[in-house]
């Protein structure tokens, strides 16, 4: 089960990063890196902007990472049995996009743990072995 958990977040992960980086990276980049990230998230998030453009046409901004990370929190805590709701599930995305959005990161460190804190805050928690 733990596996399934580590594949959901790394999958949360890498499509928080694609996201924030498609304002970054210019459209038709050949960064290699960004090849690497859209490979590894285009096989969920290409269904999910099919699906939502049949249903609510072309739209301004894409909304598919916003579902896939709720489809994948809804997903990993029905598979778990974290009872993960989806009001939890939207209030974390919410809290994600918001707090990078606004937070002052000093060091790499802090970037790393203020995503791993709202990304996996099982894996952060004082609990656990991995984070403070």
């Amino acid at each position: 089960m733990q596996i399934i958990a580590l594949i959901i977040q790394v999958l949360t992960l890498l499509i928080f990063v694609r996201a924030i980086s498609s304002w970054i990276v210019p459209y038709g980049s050949n960064a290699e890196w960004y090849r690497i990230l859209f490979v590894s998230t285009e096989w969920l998030l290409g269904p999910i902007r099919n699906l939502m453009q049949k249903a609510m046409g072309n739209v301004m901004m894409d909304f598919s990472p916003i579902v896939a990370i709720l489809l994948l929190q809804f997903i990993g805590g029905a598979l778990l049995g974290r009872g993960l709701s989806y009001p939890q599930a939207a209030m974390r995305v919410v809290a994600l996009y918001t707090t990078v959005n606004t937070h002052t990161i000093a060091s790499p460190s802090d970037d790393v743990n203020l995503l791993g804190r709202l990304c996996c805050p099982r894996a952060f928690s004082r609990d656990s072995a991995y984070g403070q």
